[in-house]
């Protein structure tokens, strides 16, 4: 579809999906009232935060992640609008069907494209003509400070994703703000933008000549879920020598490149459609979308490779279990690259302890402080604990060969830090404090130690390791920060290759288990639903 970038009207994004319930609307005639800021992550050209980065990383890890960030530029430019449009398509049985003039609030979307699709509360009845030749465009600097009303200031930032209730004044008060910002918008000059030809609708794109499959001994084919910043510079960089990517699924269009690869399928739908093929499926979407593609595709057979959480709440997690336990599928990856990391191997040689012994585990773990409407906030992502706590919380079970849980307990302080604990049937203890005060100089950073009863060991941001018992220093190691990572995909990519079976269902379920036992209880202490 057409879209505003770069202040050029081009044919260069793919079509929103659209799921039942909702509209997908032709716009005739866009209102930008106001910014959509703190969204996501995004950083000003910093030389400092750059050398910080290069002594963290390395050149070519920081190369990455700046390419990425620049590609970003679309993404971030989200806008709160009204319009007005026609119906191109509309839920079963609606009230407005295709062809009728419509009235329409974009909460959080790019700041000018040719179609969007929106839910049927955001879709009021309209009274213009059934067509358009061209779209009128108003920019917010024609609108007046402080102009935009109560009611629509309420909705910016909500997307349908975040499980957040849509927060919805009265119809006629919605409408009567909707008509004040049009009525005030038609006295702007508005930029004329042409909309015919039409584009055709196209959520799925594949290229002219996709290559085919010539051989069973060519790398097994895989779809990544979710094309962002992570996804870009870390998994699809490890896994590709022995993967070889055939399709990405990404619902937001403007994360999309413009200028797509030749041998890659891009298509905006949540989900695989009937005419996905694959073997591998890399799963890095929202939170609450990993549980279910991973069973979606353990019951068509494929390898699931799901990045954390493994699930939000537990009945995903009951659901999972089973597909698992059924043995359907060729295989779960867990992504906690934690496991795979070097200095595991030295802790437990430099503890000494019998093979089952329990090993302590006590971490202080600071976060970056996310952004007002960042992803990570929304209700069906869940606390931190699910989000993040969930690393050091299966490092944890990991180095204590995945003993149960037998109690846990967890508690938020007035300046937001949270607090957590769990005993093992093993014996061994853990504890974890979370907190996003402090420097945020290169990001999350934190401090872990083990502790045995011969040893004690700190690991510093995963790359600073030292190791020390009752008379001496044992060792100091430093590992590369990426190696983890670059070890984890490529050790997965290595089991598939050789037809292995995945992670077993215990390591998910007494990992996962724990994390959401803890997430339970924070919800209970705070007030907050489970």
């Amino acid at each position: 579809m057409r879209a505003l970038v770069d202040d050029r009207w081009i044919d260069a994004l793919l079509d929103f999906h659209r799921a039942p319930g909702q509209y997908r609307i032709e716009v005739h005639r866009l209102v930008n009232l106001e910014p959509v800021s703190d969204l996501y992550f995004v950083r000003g050209p910093s030389p400092r935060l750059v050398w910080n980065y290069l002594r963290e990383v390395g050149p070519k890890t920081v190369l990455r992640k700046a390419r990425s960030r620049m590609q970003e530029g679309l993404r971030n430019d989200k806008w709160l609008s009204v319009g007005e449009g026609r119906v191109l398509e509309a839920p079963e049985n609606a009230p407005l069907g295709p062809g009728a003039p419509v009235r329409f609030v974009a909460p959080t979307h790019p700041r000018c494209v040719e179609r969007l699709v929106l839910p049927a509360e955001l879709v009021l009845p309209g009274c213009g003509s059934g067509d358009a030749a061209e779209l009128a465009f108003v920019p917010a600097a024609h609108a007046r400070p402080g102009s935009t009303g109560r009611a629509l200031s309420a909705l910016a930032g909500w997307m349908p994703e975040s499980g957040a209730p849509l927060p919805l004044p009265p119809q006629a008060e919605l409408a009567a703000e909707v008509d004040a910002a049009l009525r005030r918008a038609r006295d702007a000059r508005a930029r004329r933008l042409p909309l015919r030809p039409r584009s055709p609708v196209v959520e799925r794109w594949a290229p002219p000549e996709l290559p085919a499959r010539s051989s069973e001994r060519e790398r097994p084919r895989a779809v990544l879920f979710g094309y962002g910043h992570y996804a870009k510079t870390v998994i699809l960089p490890h896994v590709r020598p022995a993967l070889a990517l055939r399709e990405v699924h990404e619902v937001d269009p403007s994360q999309i490149p413009l200028r797509r690869p030749p041998d890659v399928i891009f298509d905006t739908s949540p989900e695989p459609r009937p005419e996905t093929e694959a073997d591998v499926f890399l799963i890095a979407g929202y939170h609450h979308t990993h549980a279910p593609l991973a069973i979606r595709i353990l019951e068509q057979g494929g390898y699931a490779v799901v990045e954390k959480p493994l699930a939000v709440d537990g009945a995903q997690l009951k659901d999972l279990l089973e597909a698992m336990d059924s043995g359907c599928g060729a295989g779960l990856f867990a992504c906690f690259h934690r496991r795979y990391s070097p200095l595991n191997d030295l802790a437990l040689l430099d503890l000494g302890e019998r093979p089952g012994a329990p090993v302590d585990y006590h971490c202080v773990v600071y976060e970056v402080p996310l952004p007002r409407h960042h992803w990570y906030r929304w209700p069906r992502s869940r606390s931190r604990l699910v989000s993040n706590g969930c690393h050091w919380i299966d490092h944890f079970v990991y180095l204590n060969g995945f003993s149960e849980a037998e109690e846990c307990g967890v508690q938020r302080f007035r300046n937001g830090a949270v607090e957590c604990w769990a005993v093992l049937q093993n014996g061994a203890v853990f504890t974890m404090v979370l907190t996003d005060r402090g420097s945020e100089r290169i990001g999350l950073q934190d401090h872990v130690e083990l502790r045995g009863e011969r040893a004690t060991i700190r690991i510093r941001d995963g790359i600073l390791y030292e190791a020390e018992s009752s008379s001496r220093v044992l060792r100091r190691r430093r590992i590369p920060k990426t190696l983890p990572y670059r070890r984890m995909y490529r050790e997965i990519a290595a089991r598939i290759l050789r037809g292995e079976g995945g992670d077993s269902a215990r390591s998910v379920r007494v990992s996962t288990g724990l994390v959401l036992a803890l997430e339970e209880k924070l919800a209970a202490a705070t007030g907050a639903p489970a």
